[in-house]
Parts: C-alpha cells; structure tokens; sequence
C-alpha cells in the first residue's frame, strides 16, 4: 500500500472514530428516561462532568494518579456508543452486558492506532475490575455524578422525587472526602423536603 493511501485508510479510520464516540452526545441516560425527566442528559454530559470531578482525584487522595482518573472516566462509558445505556430496570444479566460493552469496545477501538487500542482497552477493562485505587475512586465518582444529576432534577422538576437513587447509592460511596459531599448533598435535599425515612441515614 503506498504512503498516500496508507495516511487515506488511517484518516478515514479516525473520522469513523469520531462519528462514533460523537453518538454517546445524543445517548440519553436510561435511568432519567424511564422516570420522565425532560431532555435527560446525554452519555457524554455524565462522562464529561465525571472527567471534571476526577481532575480534583488528588484533593481527595494525593497517592491517586489524577490525570489516569481523567483518562478512565472519559472511557468507562464509551461503549454506549453502541450498546446504548443498559439500565437495571432492563434486566440483562451482568456477564451479558458486561460482554456486549466488551464488543462493542472491540469495535470502536479496532479504529484506532495499536498503542491507543491497547490503552484505551486496558483503562475500560480496569475500571470493569474495579480492584486498583484510581478504579474504585473513578466508580465513586460515576456514583457520585449520578446523585448530583439526581438532585438538580428534583430542583428543576418538583414533580419528580428520586430517592430511590440515593437509598441504593450514597452507602457505596468509600472515598471519605466524597462521602462528605454526599452528607451535604443530603443536607439539601432534607431542606427541601425530598429524602424519605429510608435514607435519612446516609446523613450522619
């Protein structure tokens, strides 16, 4: 293959590329559709403030690498761009949603150049695992962004009550500067009268 159609079929590869991860802009997440919230945010509003959240990874622990945390939230979520936002309420088995992700990985990342392959692989595979420091911290924060969204539409839509969200998802939360965010997050919603018995405990 000569230089010049060599540098066409990469180009092309790489427009592919963004086309594709440019559709996680229109993704709605699931979880705010099933519960009527108007014009829901997109897969890539959620991953966009994660990413802003996992710039402050070092103010919540100086012994994390910040700028992978950055790295790992802006992909953990990529594969949405194919398989769409998988919500519970769905019920597709964990090892099948996990696998159809892991495809739909495969296939976004057989675009690109073999070094961003691999490493854009290796950050979505150890976030699934969940077992380093910058992985758990990057899953707080997916909780944690969730339950912020949940809060500004509950302000936005005084019809809505979204309890349910944190009843299922404040405990989870293990970095202790992040639990105190949620404590305040808490705060406001008992001020504004929105948090049920059953999670009144994740105030303390």
């Amino acid at each position: 293959m000569s230089t010049l159609s060599a540098d066409a079929s990469k180009s092309d590869s790489i427009l592919e590329y963004f086309h594709l991860i440019g559709k996680l802009k229109t993704q709605k997440r699931t979880g705010w559709v099933e519960r009527g919230i108007p014009s829901p945010e997109s897969v890539a509003d959620h991953m966009y403030r994660m990413a802003m959240m996992a710039m402050l990874g070092d103010v919540c622990d100086d012994s994390l690498d910040f700028q992978k945390c950055v790295q790992m939230a802006i992909v953990h979520d990529m594969p949405e761009a194919i398989v769409g936002d998988i919500s519970p309420a769905q019920k597709v088995p964990k090892a099948e949603k996990h696998e159809r992700e892991a495809s739909a990985l495969r296939t976004i990342t057989s675009l690109l150049p073999e070094h961003k392959r691999s490493h854009m692989s290796d950050l979505w595979y150890e976030y699934e695992k969940g077992e380093t420091p910058e992985a758990r911290f990057v899953k707080d924060l997916d909780k944690l962004e969730m339950l912020v969204q949940a809060f500004e539409y509950e302000e936005a839509n005084d019809d809505k009550n979204l309890d349910a969200f944190f009843v299922n998802k404040v405990e989870q939360i293990k970095n202790p500067i992040l639990q105190q965010v949620v404590q305040e997050l808490q705060r406001r919603r008992i001020g504004a009268g929105r948090v049920t018995e059953s999670s009144k405990g994740s105030t303390s």
